[in-house]
């Protein structure tokens, strides 16, 4: 039901994150997967909005 609700380029990232298929992963390893792309993603915000020392 997740996944049906994710807009297709969501989905494309999910899958390539999870090797193939996220439809395919146990619960458990999904989760892990989404986890470490929402870190990524909040690192990449996080370093973007730091002030670059000159």
């Amino acid at each position: 039901m997740f996944c049906n609700g994710l807009e297709p380029q969501t989905k494309m990232l999910l899958d390539a994150s999870a090797g193939g298929l996220m439809m395919m992963k146990d619960s458990k390893e999904a989760i892990t997967i989404i986890d470490t792309l929402a870190a990524s993603d909040y690192q990449a915000h996080h370093d973007k909005n730091q002030p670059t020392k000159r």
